[in-house]
């Protein structure tokens, strides 16, 4: 729930921009290279060399 809230004040945030006539270019930019980040430490936290296989010879189906 907080990061919907998070987005909603983001996207207010650039509504203000755009109002003041500010480059909401890069506000928006400033803020997709903030999710993407998100996505991609969330992608490489989950890859398979970061969860060995802890199986007895990887075959078992035991675990150690």
């Amino acid at each position: 729930m907080n990061d919907i809230l998070e987005i909603i004040n983001d996207l207010k945030e650039i509504r203000e921009a755009v109002k003041n006539n500010q480059s909401f270019y890069i506000e928006i930019d400033r803020k997709i290279g903030k999710y993407q980040k998100r996505v991609d430490e969330f992608e490489n936290a989950n890859k398979p060399e970061d969860n060995p296989d802890l199986t007895w010879g990887g075959t078992s189906g035991y675990s150690l």
